[in-house]
């Protein structure tokens, strides 16, 4: 381990965690981080048990809950195992990106987490997310507004995070060269 932190999912209002520990009785495989104001509940494993044992349609949702994140796993340890740390970085800019609703076609992340944050999540650090972001902007697929990062290409971005081989495209050569050696 290289005692960086790695962030497997971000959860909002209404979502749980905690549940694999609730089944099995093992101990929690991963720490939670609140990085706001939040309110938490707890349901002691035993009691989580009744519940899915006597409500199907809750035992259904928690084992669609389950698919989800060993798919998610899945598609993370691909990312690992075949994508370069830029390759990572931009794919992660992709997954947080939505659609800029006063701008058609253009995508933003707003507010933009810290870098530590897409570091956590492409596992790698953040002095390699702040070379990528600088890359990037510099042949101007991404720029910065106040708490606004803006996509000016999501198309292009998504092409390049998916390159697993062959030749790079000339605007991001140079991205490319110096990030992927992580």
């Amino acid at each position: 381990m290289t005692g960086r932190p790695v962030a497997y999912a971000t959860l909002g209002a209404g979502q749980y965690f905690g549940e694999l520990s609730a089944i099995d009785g093992e101990p929690r495989s991963a720490s939670a981080v609140c990085n706001q104001s939040a309110t938490i509940a707890a349901l002691p494993p035993q009691l989580f048990q009744e519940l899915i044992t006597q409500r199907p349609e809750i035992a259904l949702s928690v084992l669609q809950r389950l698919a989800g994140i060993v798919r998610i796993c899945d598609e993370r340890i691909m990312d690992l195992a075949t994508l370069g740390a830029m390759q990572r970085v931009v794919l992660e800019l992709c997954r947080a990106a939505t659609p800029d609703p006063i701008t058609s076609g253009s995508w933003l992340i707003y507010p933009t987490p810290p870098q530590r944050e897409f570091a956590a999540r492409a596992s790698t650090t953040r002095e390699t997310v702040a070379r990528v972001f600088a890359q990037l902007s510099d042949v101007n697929l991404i720029r910065r507004k106040g708490r606004t990062l803006y996509l000016a290409d999501k198309t292009q971005l998504e092409r390049m995070a998916q390159r697993l081989s062959g030749p790079t495209p000339p605007e991001s050569a140079a991205a490319a060269n110096s990030a992927s050696a992580e």
